[in-house]
């Protein structure tokens, strides 16, 4: 049996009724889910370095979707997010998602890591991140005005500075790798001078501390020096840190209402 015509993550009953002439001969009833979408990709970054990233979304929206990117802490990869019932949950709320795999976080790439630590971080993660923003921009799925950023430790670094682009709507930074490389992305990229940090809301455990950083302390920092509208939640009591607070339901929760506030999804249910 085929079908057509479905919505996405949506779940159908069936009956089929065997006749003959108009006795009923046999009744077949099922019931199935439908998924959503994935694809793939390998995307140039301007200074000419490959990339891995994977797409999701429904076919069956009927207007194009706002997307998300996401992504993940130093040392980690694209996996932190990668799961069916994380990603479904973004599906129901109408926003696509694009995981990106930042330089050197995979096993194909020599790139080394440690280079995120260095005095050209900035410029790494504007490459990495520009690419995403173009990806979606340019694929025909994706609202190309509708453009969102998340993530946490690198990735959060890549939130923060990923939202000078004129393209990104809103960003929620779970938590950064540092401070000190986050300011000096104009240096790098010239053509984002007139634009400021606006629209991002800070997420960070209370304890998120070790002897090198206080993670509650960068957050306010950077948060001071967002324009409106800009949002803080230190969260009471908690060792949080990165990515892995998309996981944890309340934060989830407060993400997505910052997400249809800031960015609302035309296809949302």
């Amino acid at each position: 049996m085929e079908f057509y015509g479905l919505d996405g993550l949506t779940s159908y009953r069936y009956e089929i009724t065997l006749l003959r002439g108009t006795e009923i001969m046999d009744t077949y009833r099922g019931d199935f889910r439908t998924y959503y979408s994935m694809l793939e990709k390998n995307i140039t970054t301007s200074d000419n370095h490959l990339l891995s990233c994977k797409l999701y979304f429904l076919y069956s929206w009927e207007q194009k979707a706002p997307a998300i990117v996401m992504m993940h802490d130093f040392g980690r990869g694209m996996d932190q997010y990668d799961e069916p019932s994380f990603i479904e949950r973004w599906m129901e709320e109408g926003y696509a998602c694009l995981l990106l795999s930042f330089r050197g976080h995979t096993y194909e790439d020599p790139f080394p890591i440690d280079s995120f630590k260095g005095p050209n971080s900035a410029f790494y993660i504007g490459c990495d991140v520009e690419a995403a923003i173009k990806t979606i921009k340019y694929d025909g799925h994706f609202d190309p005005e509708n453009i969102g950023l998340l993530g946490g430790c690198l990735g959060g670094n890549g939130a923060v500075i990923g939202n000078y682009f004129p393209e990104v709507k809103t960003s929620v930074v779970l938590g950064t790798m540092t401070g000190e490389d986050l300011m000096n992305i104009q240096d790098f990229f010239p053509e984002l001078q007139p634009y400021q940090k606006q629209s991002v809301y800070y997420i960070s455990g209370e304890l998120d501390t070790t002897e090198t950083y206080n993670m509650p302390e960068i957050l306010e920092g950077l948060y001071q020096t967002t324009q409106d509208p800009k949002q803080i939640w230190i969260i009471s009591n908690s060792t949080l840190h990165g990515s892995s607070m998309a996981k944890n339901s309340s934060v989830i929760d407060s993400i997505l209402l910052w997400f249809s506030q800031e960015m609302p999804s035309p296809v949302s249910r």
